[in-house]
């Protein structure tokens, strides 16, 4: 249905989602940690430019700089990385939007690279 594509139902199924994960971790003794209110914006609850994909077909974030997140937000995971980390996502990344030549949007790490979109210091190990 029309409403059930509707960004607000989506989030509400993210959110939904979020809660029960939230009680199990809890039921565990497990901390739940959640990017939701970094990677989206609170007022149209629409994903921010820097997680979304070059193609409006495409509903999945790029996990290039999802995981660039994840490393700012969760240093400890900076450990699990291998050498020459960041150049290896910008690669893939740069890699997959060529197989897109027909995207009408643009990503910002296309200007200035991924590592950039989140300055991230330090994701090199």
């Amino acid at each position: 249905s029309d409403e059930d594509i509707s960004i607000h139902v989506r989030q509400g199924r993210v959110h939904e989602f979020n809660r029960v994960l939230q009680l199990e971790c809890d039921s565990h003794g497990i901390t739940f940690d959640s990017t939701f209110s970094e990677m989206v914006d609170s007022h149209t609850e629409i994903l921010k430019p820097d997680f979304q994909d070059v193609s409006p077909y495409n509903i999945h974030v790029v996990w290039e700089t999802t995981i660039l997140l994840w490393l700012e937000r969760w240093p400890w995971l900076q450990r699990y990385t291998e050498p020459g980390f960041q150049q290896k996502i910008q690669s893939t990344w740069e890699e997959y939007v060529r197989t897109k030549p027909w995207a009408e949007g643009t990503h910002a790490a296309a200007n200035i690279g991924i590592g950039e979109v989140f300055n991230i210091a330090g994701t090199e190990t």
